[in-house]
């Protein structure tokens, strides 16, 4: 946590900030432009307007950006933030021109010129509304910041309207043509893009651009909606990268990386940095690029979106012209298809939108955000707002896990970057039977066996969860055959009453048993055992499936902590899966064994499962391994529906009966 600063230091900061020096300039300009048009060097009307000037411009342009920014969320639209942003200015403008004409300051002569206080009011607010427009747009190209640039764009509007209010040459008819031109334009861009958002033509592809940090569930809905509402037939999502304004203010030591943490970066500002400027806008903790794209691909995915939804990775793109740039590759892509951006009304959206009404003919699709899911929430661990993928893997990050499963697929995570580990064919053959010693001349026959396997027959293989008495005769089998035979363990040794409290997983090639495994739960973690492929299977693949279901499956019913116990020859292959080594070597049965452990502490701190406590207690009463399917509690709802149907029927039989 940055530590405040004291209150003298802080206010020094404010007096000494670029944006207070860039205030002092324009109040010099402004005195200097009215004292020598009006002869007014000591004026009090105009020393007093010029003070205020230059300690509150920096204020006075954040004042107007919030203004803007309020009414653009309460709207989703960009015409009320502009008129808002034009009220505001109106007044001030008004009350420096009353002041300036009841001191002299500006002659009524010279005022009646331009349409009086009114007048100059009017035209100085619409010709700084155009300015400020360019000032943002600069911004948003990543051209400095935007309280900066509006704050220099009023300076200018200063001088402007100075040098039109004391009539000097042709600066008062070029003063009315700009109020005019830019007041136009300005309002006449936003009207047009509000009027094509809100009576849009159909089709053509989507762009959803944002930080994503992290995706969540009302981005998902947005796109969903989008592509049902537009007819879209792609839509693009990009995320930011670093924006320049980052990567400057890195350069110049106005932000320091401060540290890392849950996965994220962490930014603060320094000494150096300018307290006016919004260095984060939305926030300073920041998750990799690289790992928001994959949170992005995982709940795209999730939905079911993934054939309508591209996610890109333009990094060069973005960097060399930001979202211009992906834009302009979207077009590439796509030439002469119908642009609708996508956006919500909070703040980062609003800014997305203003790229998107610089970039040509683009129809905005708006929505304004009022479901309470937030991205900042869910970085302060908010759970129900993400995908379950995107909030495993923050638990993941949460909990300083060194690797995570996510649909199936482990990654290794290194400084909240993930890099995936690929299981290796040449660990999976020395790993087969799971069970029993291996020869090198084993081995060999093994590796030449799987070539000559198709992936036909791997396909073959089924794993399900032991349901009926003649499951559990074929487990037994399997481990007699294994256990017993192949390593001679006895009979008392390899079965005990732990099979009655345990999952069984039985893995089958058409109606032929061929693996095993077994589940015990403890308090906070799932305990893997008695993983065994018949030898004539081994070589085929079959052991990365087995304890790829056996982890998703516990995984299912929240558990996140995995423990087994192998034999030390096949250590490697467990780390495949995020398992690492504890406590030292021991026997039992004949054979050495080392203890290993994957995941982090406990249970999962949200699951599916217990989401239906309270909302779908049938779907608790579904069998084990089955969860996703109805269960015969459930069916039995039809079963007492056509029941009473059928009394219902006979009831009206007798009526009609009695009746006649």
């Amino acid at each position: 946590m940055k530590e405040s600063k004291p209150v003298w230091k802080s206010i020094y900061s404010h007096v000494t900030s670029p944006s207070t020096w860039m205030g002092y300039l324009s109040a010099v300009l402004m005195y200097l432009a009215y004292a020598f048009a009006g002869d007014a060097w000591l004026n009090p009307g105009l020393l007093g307007v010029s003070l205020f000037i230059g300690f509150c411009l920096p204020y006075y342009s954040k004042i107007s950006n919030r203004v803007d920014e309020w009414f653009a969320f309460k709207t989703a639209l960009v015409t009320p933030g502009r008129i808002g942003r034009f009220i505001i200015q109106l007044i001030f403008n008004l009350s420096v021109f009353f002041t300036f004409l009841a001191t002299g300051v500006v002659r009524s002569e010279d005022a009646g010129a331009l349409g009086g206080v009114w007048g100059i009011a009017m035209l100085t607010t619409a010709a700084s509304q155009g300015i400020q427009y360019l000032a943002i747009a600069l911004a948003n190209r990543e051209i400095g910041e935007t309280n900066r640039n509006v704050a220099a764009g009023l300076s200018i509007n200063i001088l402007i309207t100075a040098a039109a209010a004391a009539g000097l040459g042709w600066t008062r008819p070029a003063f009315i043509v700009v109020g005019i031109v830019f007041g136009v334009v300005v309002f006449g861009i936003g009207m047009a893009s509000d009027w094509r958002g809100l009576f849009p033509r159909k089709g053509g592809i989507g762009v959803f651009f944002g930080t994503f940090n992290p995706i969540h569930n009302t981005h998902l809905a947005i796109v969903q909606r989008a592509i049902e509402e537009r007819g879209l037939e792609k839509v693009i999502i990009h995320s930011t990268v670093i924006p320049k304004l980052h990567a400057d203010a890195l350069r110049n030591g106005e932000m320091i990386l401060a540290r890392r943490e849950r996965g994220m970066r962490i930014y603060e500002t320094t000494d150096k940095a300018d307290v006016h400027v919004r260095y984060f806008p939305t926030g300073h903790r920041f998750y990799e690029f690289d790992t928001r794209k994959k949170m992005m691909e995982w709940a795209i995915a999730e939905t079911g979106m993934s054939d309508g939804v591209d996610v890109l990775s333009l990094p060069e793109a973005y960097e060399k012209s930001g979202f211009y740039g992906i834009l302009k590759e979207v077009r590439r892509r796509y030439p002469g298809k119908r642009i609708h951006g996508i956006h919500g009304s909070d703040l980062g959206g609003m800014w997305v939108r203003r790229i998107y009404d610089e970039s040509g003919w683009i129809t905005p699709f708006a929505i304004r955000r009022v479901d309470g899911v937030s991205a900042t929430a869910i970085r302060d661990g908010a759970k129900g707002m993400a995908s379950q993928a995107v909030e495993r893997l923050l638990a993941a990050f949460a909990a300083e896990e060194e690797s995570v499963r996510i649909n199936g697929s482990l990654y290794d995570i290194q400084d909240g970057m993930l890099e995936e580990v690929t299981p290796t064919p040449e660990i999976e053959q020395e790993d087969h039977p799971l069970t029993f010693e291996e020869t090198a001349s084993t081995r060999e026959e093994a590796t030449q066996a799987s070539s000559l396997m198709s992936n036909e027959d791997s396909e073959k293989l089924s794993i399900r969860v032991v349901e009926t008495e003649d499951d559990r005769m074929k487990t037994f089998l399997v481990r007699g055959i294994v256990y017993m035979h192949g390593q001679q363990c006895p009979y008392r040794e390899e079965f005990d009453r732990n099979d009655s409290s345990a999952t069984q997983i039985l893995g089958t090639v058409g109606e032929e048993p061929v693996l095993t495994a077994r589940i015990r739960y403890f308090g906070g973690f799932v305990k893997f055992e008695r993983l065994g492929i018949r030898e004539e299977y081994r070589g085929k693949g079959y052991g990365h499936q087995l304890i790829q279901f056996m982890m998703e499956f516990a995984e299912k019913k929240g558990y996140r902590r995995f423990y087994l116990h192998a034999q030390t020859r096949l250590e490697e292959f467990y780390q495949q899966y995020g398992f690492k080594r504890v406590g030292d070597t021991f026997n039992f049965s004949d054979h050495g064994y080392i203890e290993m452990v994957a995941g982090g502490q406990g249970f999962a701190s949200s699951t599916e499962t217990e989401e239906w406590v309270g909302k779908e207690p049938l779907r608790l009463n579904r069998p084990e391994g089955s969860m996703e399917e109805e269960g015969p509690m459930e069916e039995s709802l039809v079963r007492i529906e056509s029941l009473n149907t059928k009394a219902h029927e006979e009831s009206e039989k007798e009526k009609e009966l009695v009746t006649r």
